[in-house]
């Protein structure tokens, strides 16, 4: 999983991130939602953002 800091915020690529997929796998779709709801800035089509505290 490709990841950077920058000023103490954790980014996560957003091409490596799990997809929600309808009708997909639960495990696939909960682990979609949880990174999502831990995350403070969470835009389709771009990185995701993670506080220095998640």
């Amino acid at each position: 999983m490709r990841a950077r800091i920058e000023n103490n915020v954790l980014f996560l690529h957003n091409e490596d991130l799990a997809e929600f997929k309808k009708g997909g796998s639960v495990v696939r779709n909960s682990y979609f939602w949880a990174l999502g709801l831990i995350a403070s800035h969470s835009r389709r089509y771009n990185d995701w953002e993670y506080e220095y505290d998640v």
